[in-house]
């Protein structure tokens, strides 16, 4: 059994190429944040295209933030032409699935151009006339998964079947009452997850979030954590490894995830964690930094001065003392290209 991780520097963004047994390829996100990093992307492509030979067995978007979907999205001929690349499935959370009514209803509670994507690249993305007709998975969706031609385990945690995880946020709620997007309902936690959580406004700086008054540009920032909590929670284990792919999952469906699924029982598999949302506050929140037992290896996609302070310095500690932290801005080991190949066993 072999298995390699590749991280790739795109800025403000993912893509992470996992290959196992040397000729089985999964690619977990593609995409930036920052449009002078999309030569990244490009050179990112052409090295995924070079080391995979085209064949991807899956290709995961964890959520449909440009930083993550950019490099499909804006790359349709690509994926469209198998001469390029063949995938054989597309793994999307529930959430984006264009046949559920569920779906559709969180889909239609705040408009796509809030985040970014057009309609018809969201469009391309959920329907399976994108990446070549590759066939789609809405996750979780109580069926066994599975990466063809290798022998590992595959859970999906989240996101939350329950829509109203995803605004239990602290302030959250708050902001969204006032924005008249009605009131939601509390977490029921008994103690704070995150200690303490701040975020930065136009403004108003770096601010504790409970203290924050609802603006415009407040209310915008819900609606991309809205999002960021309809990511995927992957956790494969392959051999020794466990790796937990939770895209930009945030306070509200880590609660979900743990209060209605059997992940807490789990985490002590995991030797490898992608950090959520480039290192912030609240996607790493304490209930999963306890709940892993190390020793663990956090690969950190991320640029530094992009968003607030991002990646946090606590973050980066509380996650340092259980092992490695591996930033894709940082440190030597890079090819011209900007990707490390960070776990190869």
């Amino acid at each position: 059994m072999s298995l390699r991780i590749r991280m790739y520097d795109v800025g403000f963004g993912d893509c992470f190429l996992l290959t196992f047994d040397k000729k089985v390829h999964v690619l977990v996100d593609c995409g930036t944040f920052v449009k002078q990093k999309r030569d990244r992307v490009d050179a990112a492509l052409k090295n995924i295209k070079k080391e995979t030979g085209g064949d991807l067995a899956v290709v995961v978007i964890s959520h449909l933030h440009s930083d993550h979907h950019c490099g499909f999205t804006e790359n349709k001929e690509l994926w469209d032409d198998p001469k390029h690349f063949r995938v054989g499935e597309v793994w999307l959370p529930w959430t984006e699935n264009p046949r559920d009514p569920a779906a559709l209803q969180v889909q239609e509670t705040i408009g796509l151009s809030v985040f970014g994507i057009r309609e018809q690249d969201a469009d391309w993305i959920r329907y399976e006339t994108g990446f070549g007709g590759a066939k789609r998975r809405y996750l979780p969706d109580g069926n066994g998964l599975s990466i063809p031609g290798v022998n590992a385990r595959v859970d999906c945690f989240g996101p939350p079947k329950d829509p109203s995880f995803f605004r239990r946020e602290q302030a959250a709620e708050r902001l969204l009452r006032a924005a008249g997007s009605g009131s939601g309902s509390g977490s029921g936690s008994k103690e704070p997850l995150f200690a303490p959580v701040h975020c930065r406004l136009p403004g108003k700086g770096r601010r504790p979030l409970e203290d924050v008054v609802a603006t415009e540009e407040d209310v915008l920032g819900v609606a991309g954590k809205l999002m960021n909590n309809r990511s995927l929670i992957l956790l494969i284990r392959y051999g020794e490894h466990g790796i937990l792919l939770p895209g930009d999952t945030e306070q509200g469906s880590w609660i979900g995830a743990f209060d209605t699924t059997d992940i807490e029982r789990h985490l002590g598999d995991v030797t490898v964690l992608k950090v959520g949302h480039h290192g912030s506050w609240n996607a790493t929140p304490r209930m999963l930094v306890n709940a892993l037992k190390g020793p663990l290896t956090s690969l950190l996609s991320t640029q530094a001065g992009i968003s607030g302070e991002n990646p946090v310095k606590e973050v980066r500690e509380r996650l340092g003392g259980l092992g490695r932290v591996i930033r894709s801005d940082e440190g030597g080991g890079k090819d011209a290209g900007g990707w490390r190949d960070l776990i190869q066993v």
